[in-house]
Order: structure tokens, then sequence, then C-alpha cells
């Protein structure tokens, strides 16, 4: 599903809503860290899981599976950030 250019992935409306919601924190400092899996799903009144699974799909996306579990969701967040996915005034 990456974009035909090869540049960044082609994202569904939901999956696009988890992700902002994911950077978020990072519109107040580039110090932040990402949104936590309750405080997606809170701010888009989704399930933990329903969460978890978008988040699986996006790490699918931009290429993170083998990264190791606890910087995947940093470098998601920044590379939504760097690539333009995620802009810092839709934080």
């Amino acid at each position: 599903m990456a974009g035909a250019t090869g540049g960044a992935p082609t994202l569904t409306p939901a999956q696009r809503s988890v992700l902002v919601a994911l950077v978020r924190p990072y519109g107040s400092s580039d110090l932040a860290t990402p949104a936590t899996n309750g405080e997606i799903a809170a701010e888009l009144y989704l399930s933990v899981d329903a969460v978890k699974a978008h988040l699986r799909t996006l790490f699918g996306l931009f290429g993170l599976e083998a990264l190791p579990q606890n910087q995947k969701r940093s470098v998601l967040a920044l590379r939504a950030l760097q690539d333009g996915v995620v802009s810092r005034r839709e934080l």
C-alpha cells in the first residue's frame, strides 16, 4: 500500500486518525513520548484492541516490523512527522 512514488504509505482515514493521535504529544515538545494505546483509544472512542490493530498495520506500512517493540512507537511517530504524513499544525 505504499504510495506510487515510493514515498509515504497511503493510509485509511482510521489509520490516519490513530497516527495523528499517536503523534499528538509532539505538538508541545520534541522531547515528548508518543500517546499510549489508552490515550489514543479515549481520544478516538475506540477500543484499545482496535488501536493495537491499527498500530500493527501502521508498523507494517512504515516498514518497522523488525524494530524492537519498545522502539516502534517512537520511530513511527518521528517518521510520520519527518515524512510529512502528519504536520505539526494538525497536533
